[in-house]
This record gives structure tokens, sequence and C-alpha cells, in this order.
């Protein structure tokens, strides 16, 4: 291991989130032959739409790797410690909207979480139920529009909504129309949460286009601007398009856009209504001194001072740079 390896390890290990044995003691391990079974999946499946040749590619690559672990590692780290110091996972009835490949449904499950999840792209959906057969886990696992869940289960009742990063996703009616719908299915004292969606109020898109200040561009200049983003993907997807036509509009969506409070202040109810339970910095800057001052001295937490000065009324978790945050329903 090289010198500036070591370095990154160990500033890894003292600014980032401290490890919680209880919680670690349940991550199912990735053998090689689960690691075969679940490439060959993720192959045959979900990057079967992608043109011959990319996972040959460095992109393609670490597009594979992130699917396999990268995401997996990443969760387990950062995002299940957080949800489950809201609310205790084990046993818990949880709705998860964006699954994707099934990375954060894996983790949520080995936790004990009885999980229902959804998305909307049926080659995921596949994906993420061999994933969890491979772990011998179980949860429900659904190919579903987020606009469908009250119709899917109006019946139903949850201890936890999460957004699992899809809202950036969603065009704005879709957006305002799935927080509605999830809110009106909790009962008081249920919760909803938002895992890494991109705050529009924030200086720089870190999602999408890499630039910064794309968030506060309307869609027909970020349209024309992308032609500066440093990722080549999202360039060649916006290259030539009719900035006012619909559709290029919703492919904008699609790749991602920001959101901030003010769709939670519409689909739910007004700012001081919401009863904001806690945030992944907020949850991680508490267990881990180290990081929160490092969180507190960078840019973002800065840029999060200056707009906490703008508008002292809105809460601390909507002025992070990415919203992963949970709400108790009142």
């Amino acid at each position: 291991m090289s010198v500036s390896e070591m370095w990154k390890r160990l500033g890894a290990r003292l600014l980032g989130p401290k490890p919680e044995p209880k919680l670690m003691t349940r991550f199912t391990p990735m053998d090689p032959e689960r690691c075969a079974a679940l490439e060959k999946s993720l192959r045959t499946q979900f990057f079967a739409r992608e043109d011959a040749g990319y996972l040959d590619t460095d992109a393609g690559a670490a597009d594979l790797a992130d699917h396999m672990t990268g995401r997996l590692d990443h969760d387990r780290r950062w995002y299940i410690p957080w949800l489950n110091a809201a609310l205790p996972l084990d046993g818990a009835r949880v709705l998860e909207i964006g699954c994707g490949t099934g990375a954060s449904t894996l983790a949520l499950a080995e936790q004990g979480a009885r999980v229902t999840a959804v998305d909307v792209d049926a080659p995921a959906v596949d994906v993420a139920r061999r994933r969890l057969e491979l772990f011998d886990l179980d949860a429900e696992v659904l190919t579903l529009s987020a606009v469908e869940i009250e119709r899917a289960f109006g019946g139903r009742s949850f201890d936890l909504i999460v957004y699992w990063a899809s809202l950036e996703h969603m065009t704005i009616e879709e957006r305002l129309a799935t927080l509605a719908q999830s809110w009106r299915l909790l009962a008081p004292g249920q919760m909803c949460a938002v895992v890494e969606a991109p705050n529009r109020l924030h200086f720089l898109d870190f999602h999408t286009s890499c630039l910064p200040f794309f968030h506060w561009l309307p869609d027909d200049l970020a349209m024309d601007y992308a032609r500066f983003s440093p990722r080549p993907g999202f360039q060649a997807a916006m290259a030539g398009r009719d900035t006012q036509a619909a559709g290029s509009r919703e492919v904008l969506a699609r790749w991602g856009r920001g959101l901030s409070y003010h769709e939670f202040e519409l689909a739910m109810a007004p700012l001081p209504e919401l009863d904001i339970v806690n945030s992944m910095v907020g949850h991680h800057s508490a267990t881990n001194p180290l990081y929160g001052a490092r969180y507190r001295m960078s840019a973002n937490g800065r840029w999060a001072r200056m707009l906490k000065r703008i508008k002292p009324a809105i809460p601390d978790a909507f002025l992070e740079p990415g919203l992963s945050l949970v709400i108790r329903r009142t």
C-alpha cells in the first residue's frame, strides 16, 4: 500500500462516520460466488441496453463496480447508521422508492427491516430481486412508478417511506405528487426520509452537470449550457435538443435536477409544521466531532450558514448540499 493510500484511509477513518458494531455484525459478506452471479445479472439485465463495449471502457468498469459493491459500501457506511438512529430498522416496515439494482434494499433488509421496494426501471428491479436472492434476504420488490404508491399501498401501513436517490430524477409534477401521496399514507409518528437528493439552493450541481450554479438555471438555458459540462454522457444527451420541447425537458429531469424545501412545503405542510427528526450530516457531525468540524469549515458548511442568515426559518437539514433528512408525520 502506498503512503498516499495509507493517509487517505486514515483520513477516512478519522473524518468519516464512526462504525457501529451492532449494525456491522449484520453485513452479509460479498464472497466470490455471489460476486460472479451478481455481475452476470448486471451484465445481462441492467447493462444490456448500453452500447456494445461500454463495460470495457473506464467509465463502464467504474459503473459496474459501483453497482456491484460501491453503492452497498456507501449505503452501509453513511445512510444505514443515520436512518437507524432515527428509527430502529430491525422489524421496521419500510417502503423504499427508487431501489435501483437493490444495493440500498439489501442494506435495509440485512438490518432486519421488512422492505417493500419499488422502482420504475424493470431491468433494475430484476437485478434487485436477484441480489436479494443471492444474499438470502427477503423483500417485496415491484416495478412501479412513484406516483402510483397511494393506489398500490393505500391499505397498508409503513413506519418509514424512504426516497433513495430518486426524487431528483422526477419531473416537478411527479415529485409533488409522490411527496403528497407519501404524506397521506403516513400516520402520526411515522416517517418520510429522503436520501442523497441534490439541493438546488447550493452553488454546485455535484450530481448531473458537475458545474457551479447549474441548479439555478431555467431548463432551456440549462440544456444549452450543458455543452460545458465535464460529464461526457450528460453533455451528449443534451446536445442538439430542442430546448422548448417537453420531451427535452423530461430528458433533463431524468438525468437529475436539484430540489429544495419548496417542494416539501407545497406537498406536505408549511415549514414550521414539519418535524425534522435528523439529517445525515447532522447525525454524523454529532457522532464524530472531527467530521462536524470539517463540514463547518468547508465551503459547503460556510454556504449553509450564509443561507441561514438570509432565511433563519429554514430548518438546517434543508441547507445541506445534499438533502438527506427524516421528517416525522405529526
